[in-house]
């Protein structure tokens, strides 16, 4: 298994404090870190097209810009990290990161609901949990 801590973010509602949590750890440990982000649906792409919908562009551009500000906090730590942005399916996507790079431990939100209930509800969250043998690390959204 690599020593090295892979942080899945989808960069929304509570991918700061998975990306935290997930520097906080790498530190820790002195493990490089490896921040994966998949790519779903319109925005899979790598820049603005003309059938692009004007919502989905906006909202290419914002995930864009938080991509940039969570390798800057990576920079900014003095962590060694790459990063990764496939498209498709997240499920499927964590799978085959996780199979090809084996991490020493996994860095995931979970929201609202307690890990049993990710495990149970086909969330991501649990089918990546469902799917690894490596740690997992899940980061509840604030209350």
């Amino acid at each position: 298994m690599g020593e090295s801590v892979m942080i899945c973010s989808d960069l929304g509602k509570i991918g700061d404090r998975v990306l935290e949590k997930g520097i906080e750890l790498a530190c820790k440990l002195k493990a490089p870190v490896r921040l994966v982000h998949v790519i779903t649906g319109e925005k899979a792409t790598p820049h603005a097209t003309p059938n692009m919908s004007g919502s989905a562009a906006k909202d290419m551009i914002q995930m864009q810009n938080r991509l940039e500000r969570a390798k800057e906090r990576l920079r900014d730590s003095g962590c060694e990290f790459t990063v990764a942005t496939p498209s498709g399916d997240v499920a499927e996507e964590l799978k085959k990161e996780i199979k090809a790079r084996d991490p020493y431990i996994l860095v995931m939100g979970a929201l609202n609901n307690t890990a049993l209930h990710h495990v149970v509800s086909g969330s991501v969250a649990g089918t990546v949990l469902n799917s690894t043998n490596c740690q997992v690390l899940l980061v509840p959204e604030e209350k």
